[in-house]
């Protein structure tokens, strides 16, 4: 989402809100004018994903905020996806008093305009307290984690979320290094996804 402008007054919760409801309905306007124009053209949606470890994997209250977090980070795919809003987002808008400038015709836009496929860019995972990642997640040159069993439980939970196919667009590993280590992160990234293919 892009940057907006704040007037001295706004509520910015309001304003950001009330961007991304445009900016979904155009996505779904422009999805369905494609498919007027030829039935056959596929139209995906774009999203930076990591995967939310839970700080101690034994606390049920830790657990529930890296799921929290997941539903954040998936809010606008589950709207391009299944052409609604979901419950948990309209009860935050309910609580943090915001009300959507919201047309009809919106919502029956959203329903059609639904995206084929989704397409993402994966990233370090993350854990506030490192203490699940460490274990697990190797550092290449830039320090950046390497986490190629995230990114097969990544791939895991946008399937069985959303059901539609998937695409690996970006990733962490970094490709201009001259001892090749970058190049095996990449191999294992891939070998994951294979697994996934197989399951």
């Amino acid at each position: 989402m892009g940057d907006c402008l704040f007037g001295a007054d706004d509520n910015q919760e309001q304003v950001i809100w009330q961007a991304t409801h445009y900016q979904l309905v155009a996505s779904a306007r422009a999805i369905k004018l494609g498919k007027t124009i030829n039935p056959e053209f596929q139209f995906g949606g774009m999203m930076v994903v990591s995967k939310n470890y839970s700080q101690q994997t034994e606390s049920a209250i830790d657990v529930m905020e890296a799921e929290v977090k997941d539903r954040e980070n998936y809010l606008f795919t589950d709207v391009q996806v299944r052409g609604y809003y979901p419950n948990h987002f309209l009860r935050r808008l309910e609580r943090d008093q915001i009300a959507l400038d919201i047309e009809n015709d919106d919502l029956f836009v959203l329903r059609d305009g639904k995206i084929d496929f989704v397409s993402f860019s994966y990233y370090a995972s993350s854990n506030s307290q490192e203490v699940f990642i460490n274990k697990y997640a190797s550092n290449d040159q830039n320090q950046n984690r390497i986490d190629s069993v995230g990114l097969r439980l990544v791939m895991n939970n946008l399937y069985d979320r959303y059901q539609k196919p998937l695409f690996v667009v970006e990733d962490d590993v970094v490709l201009d290094d001259s001892n090749g280590v970058a190049t095996e992160e990449l191999k294992t990234n891939i070998q994951e996804i294979v697994k996934n293919s197989r399951v």
